[in-house]
């Protein structure tokens, strides 16, 4: 029971630094593009791909986001079940 407590609040911990990189990007994301706009440059990667490699950071972000939401949230109806 300890072990999967630990497990629960490891897990939430990891969800919210998650969190704290995902705003850290979105803002590194419009520091970026505001420069880009001020320089007259472009995104060669974007150009090529459609998406920025921060576009794909973000994105990548978000869905561990919402794969370590969806644990927590088994986690806690196992529990509920469990008991």
């Amino acid at each position: 029971m300890q072990d999967r407590l630990r497990l629960l609040k490891e897990t939430v911990q990891v969800r919210e630094n998650a969190e704290s990189l995902l705003r850290a990007l979105i803002e590194a994301q419009v520091q970026s593009e505001a420069f880009l706009a001020q320089s007259g440059q472009r995104d060669h990667l974007r150009v090529v791909t459609g998406k920025s490699s921060l576009d794909n950071a973000v994105a990548s972000t978000k869905r561990m986001i919402e794969t370590l939401t969806r644990q927590i949230e088994q986690f806690q109806a196992s529990e509920v079940m469990s008991r």
